[in-house]
């Protein structure tokens, strides 16, 4: 796989588990890239003596990240990621991508996996399906 994010590869990595903002890369990721969405919640402070109803700003919800990644068997990350499956961990990741000008954009986030599924190796390699539930976003 080729490390040239600009020329239109896009990654997941998942923070090492000994050192710090290292990510071991899991796969490439194919089509189709999740945006991410972001909303708020409506809190009302409308008045019993109110007339029109009034409302703030509320928590921000990050919403689940689905990704498809193209791995190999000998991909090591695999068993990790079945690992923080089973036992809910919540790790950092990073997510990159190339704009349409080939900027790099860099997501770095903390989020437990919701979804985890494998396909066979077949010719084309494995395919991983992962939903991310992000608890936190930075943009690097």
């Amino acid at each position: 796989m080729s490390d040239d994010i600009s020329a239109g590869v896009a990654s997941l990595g998942r923070e090492d588990d000994s050192t710090a903002d290292t990510y071991n890369l899991i796969g490439e990721l194919k089509d189709p890239l999740p945006g991410v969405k972001l909303s708020r919640a409506k809190l009302d402070t409308s008045g019993a003596a109110s007339k029109t109803e009034k409302s703030r700003a509320g928590m921000i919800t990050i919403a689940p990240l689905a990704f498809k990644i193209q791995s190999d068997s000998s991909n090591t990350e695999i068993d990790k990621l079945r690992s923080d499956f089973t036992a809910g961990t919540i790790k950092k990741w990073e997510y990159k991508y190339a704009t349409d000008g080939g900027t790099v954009e860099t997501q770095v986030f903390e989020a437990w996996i919701g979804d985890l599924e494998t396909t066979p190796n077949l010719k084309d390699g494995t395919f991983i399906m992962i939903t991310l539930n992000p608890n936190t976003m930075d943009k690097s």
